[in-house]
C-alpha cells in the first residue's frame, strides 16, 4: 500500500487532532499537522515521503529528502554517537548510518558517499558506505565526448572509482 523510504501518492482518509491519516480505512499512516497544508482535505491525494519515526512507526511528511531508497548520494555527517552516524538528507529526521555499515572511521562535519537502503531486519531506512553499483554492460546512453556527472565513491592508489550519471560504475586513473 505504501513503501517506506519512497515518495508515495496517498489519499487522505480521515482527520485527527494531531494530523491527517493517509492510505485506506484499513491501513493508514499519520501525516502530522506540521507537514499538512491548510488546503488539504479528506479525499485529496497527496505526495508524501514515508519513513519511520523514533518509535519505528511509519509516518508521512511533505518534506522532500535528498535521496530515497536505492539512491547513491553524498551527504553531510551531522553527528556520531555510540550507535553510528547521523546524516543530513533534507528532512527533519536524520538518516542513520550504523557502524556496521561503515567501511572506515567517519568524522562529524565530513561528507560521505552512501547508498540509501531499506533494512528488512529493522524495517527502517538506513545508509551504508558499502556502495556497490552493478556494472551495466549496456551503456547505450553514453557516447564518446558526452558530458557526464561523476561522484567519487572510493579512492585507490591507481585512481578513483566513480559513479557515472548515478548509474554506471567507472574508474578514473
Amino acid at each position: 500500500m505504501f513503501k517506506i523510504g519512497e515518495i508515495n501518492k496517498l489519499r487522505i482518509v480521515r482527520d485527527a487532532e494531531f494530523g491527517l491519516y493517509l492510505g485506506t480505512d484499513e491501513e493508514a499512516i499519520l501525516l502530522p499537522n506540521r507537514y499538512a497544508y491548510n488546503d488539504m482535505k479528506i479525499g485529496d491525494e497527496v505526495e508524501v515521503f514515508v519513513y519511520t519515526d523514533s518509535e519505528d512507526r511509519p509516518i508521512a511528511t511533505t518534506e522532500t529528502p535528498t535521496a530515497v531508497v536505492g539512491d547513491t548520494v553524498c551527504l553531510d555527517i551531522l553527528d556520531i554517537n555510540r550507535m553510528g552516524a547521523f546524516l543530513d538528507w533534507g528532512i527533519s529526521k536524520d538518516l542513520f548510518l550504523p557502524f556496521s555499515n561503515q567501511r572506515h572511521k567517519l568524522e562529524t562535519g565530513e561528507k560521505v558517499v552512501v547508498k540509501v537502503r531499506f533494512d528488512e531486519k529493522s524495517e527502517r531506512v538506513i545508509a551504508t558506505t558499502k556502495v556497490s553499483v552493478p556494472y551495466e554492460l549496456d551503456s547505450k546512453e553514453l557516447k564518446d565526448g558526452q558530458k557526464i556527472e561523476c561522484m567519487v565513491i572510493d579512492s585507490y592508489e591507481r585512481g578513483m572509482r566513480v559513479l557515472i550519471n548515478g548509474r554506471y560504475n567507472g574508474m578514473v586513473y
